[in-house]
């Protein structure tokens, strides 16, 4: 792939943004570094830095309007990611610590890949990266807690009525 400059994915990709919030979050801050279309099968292949890994969700979505707009018949993103930071002390392994329960009870069951969920799974355990955390307060002192989870098989949006000494914890 040839770069010839990097443009923000918003201005590049305006079909991208509207009233998806999932996909505002996922690509606002996103750079497209490299394009190549091949007209002879009308694919466009992108190399897109992001600051945090998107969700899949937000790339195919993202890849599905693409095509749709501009007539393709493929749209590949490919996502380029910060390196992981530096261990601070020889030995120390760099990585993800254990998440600080924010509501409920410590999770005992065995999860279940996000991509393999249907709406006759009933009730699951999954197990995920947490993005696009809010807390709203509502009329009543009452709050609703929203955020996505991905697995990176699939994603989740999931919100929670919470009553008013609930929300204030978070």
């Amino acid at each position: 792939m040839e770069t010839k400059q990097t443009v923000p994915f918003k201005e590049m990709f305006p079909c991208c943004f509207g009233s998806n919030s999932i996909l505002q979050a996922g690509l606002d801050t996103a750079l497209v570094r490299a394009a190549d279309l091949d007209r002879e099968t009308a694919t466009l292949r992108l190399e897109v830095e992001f600051r945090e890994a998107p969700a899949p969700v937000v790339l195919s979505t993202a890849e599905e309007r693409i095509a749709e707009q501009y007539r393709l018949t493929r749209v590949d993103i490919r996502p380029l990611l910060p390196a992981p930071p530096e261990p601070k002390h020889k030995g120390q392994k760099a990585g993800p610590k254990p998440g600080k329960i924010l509501y409920g009870k410590k999770v005992t069951g065995h999860p279940v890949p996000i991509g393999d969920l249907t709406p006759e799974s009933g009730r699951v355990t999954v197990e995920g990266e947490v993005f696009g955390r809010e807390v709203k307060e509502v009329r009543g002192g009452s709050h609703v807690f929203s955020f996505n989870v991905t697995d990176h098989t699939g994603s989740l949006h999931v919100s929670r009525f919470l009553k008013a000494e609930e929300g204030k914890e978070l």
